[in-house]
């Protein structure tokens, strides 16, 4: 493979991901899958990225490597009515370098149990094979939504790179770099699909935690966020939606700690018009209630504020070994990327 084609698999990987024919922008940038009006970003390789590539090996070592990720809806419907019968999504993904996708769907941030054409055992997270070649496949999804008659309720996809990939002969922290282990885990999320319910859907059977802090964002960061174009048009970037996380103190994708430590995650909000945005996390696949005991946190973030919520893994309640962990937020339009890297801990 000549330099310039790894030099475009080098820019796939890191700046955008492919959706069935789509391209996603970057995490800071990125315009939703689900959203109509996505553009295709090309680019010409630059002398970099064919430099970068001159360190990589024969073609053969790195045919696992993680090359394009992409979800769409079949036809852009992103409307539905849910009558008392299974809401059903006809989902497209495409994984190249990565052997299954896992996918869950969260309905205004709280996961819902699925069915697959492929699977009638409800779950909250499916994981499914990648077509050979990554090329795109079609998996049918039904659920019924959590929410009551009359709500418009907002309907995430959220797609996890190889979830049952074993981390237990894992002896070091490059199981998040794309040459080594084909970024395992990586979580992302796709947003705009509504459902108006006729009927009631389920109940929303979880605990939840509304503690959070707030920060007023700088009067001169606020203003320097706007920007008007030659056309006139306003741009601001604070009415985007962004997320930064840490896990005690750090984005370390491995943390080792003694049995009975306590772990801190600490994630910041801003940006959008204004709305509720809930946040969980997962310790091997299954929901762990870190804030305070309870299983979710409903924070309020804007434009005008930092939000914080704080959790906390004791890992005095886990058996010695190691454990991966990622968070999930939904309920926000035009958000992508996870609360929180995803990191392996391993307690000692």
């Amino acid at each position: 493979m000549g330099k310039k084609i790894w030099g475009l698999i080098i820019l796939i990987l890191l700046l955008s991901t492919a959706a069935c024919g789509k391209r996603e922008q970057t995490q800071e940038e990125r315009q939703d899958v689900f959203q109509s009006g996505s553009s295709e970003n090309t680019e010409e390789n630059s002398g970099s990225d064919e430099n970068n590539s001159e360190n990589l090996q024969e073609d053969t070592e790195y045919e696992e490597m993680l090359q394009m990720v992409g979800v769409s809806i079949k036809d852009d419907k992103m409307n539905y009515i849910y009558d008392g019968n299974a809401v059903h999504l006809e989902f497209q993904y495409e994984a190249l370098g990565s052997k299954s996708f896992g996918i869950m769907i969260l309905c205004d941030g709280i996961a819902v149990p699925f069915t697959t054409g492929e699977d009638s055992t409800e779950r909250y997270l499916h994981i499914l094979p990648t077509a050979e070649n990554g090329a795109c496949k079609d998996v049918d999804l039904y659920f019924t939504p959590i929410g009551k008659k009359g709500d418009l309720v907002s309907v995430e996809t959220v797609d996890i790179v190889e979830p049952d990939f074993d981390i237990s002969q894992i002896d070091d922290s490059n199981i998040f770099n794309p040459w080594v282990y084909g970024k395992k885990y990586w979580v992302r999320c796709s947003s705009g699909i509504n459902v108006d319910m006729k009927q009631d859907g389920k109940e929303r059977n979880v605990s939840i935690s509304e503690d959070f802090t707030t920060e007023d964002i700088p009067q001169a960061l606020i203003e320097s966020s706007i920007t008007v174009r030659e056309d006139g048009t306003v741009d601001n970037e604070l009415e985007y939606f962004h997320s930064d996380g840490y896990v005690n103190g750090s984005k370390s994708g491995w943390l080792s700690v003694d049995q009975g430590e306590k772990v801190e995650i600490k994630i910041t909000y801003y940006g959008t018009k204004g709305q509720d945005i809930y946040t969980g996390v997962y310790l091997n696949r299954e929901l762990y209630p870190v804030f305070d005991g309870h299983e979710y946190s409903k924070a309020y973030i804007d434009a005008e504020h930092y939000t914080t919520i704080l959790g906390e893994i004791d890992t005095s309640k886990l058996e010695k070994g190691k454990y991966i962990c990622y968070g999930v937020y939904g309920n926000v339009i035009g958000a992508g990327s996870s609360a929180f890297e995803s990191f392996i801990l391993e307690v000692k």
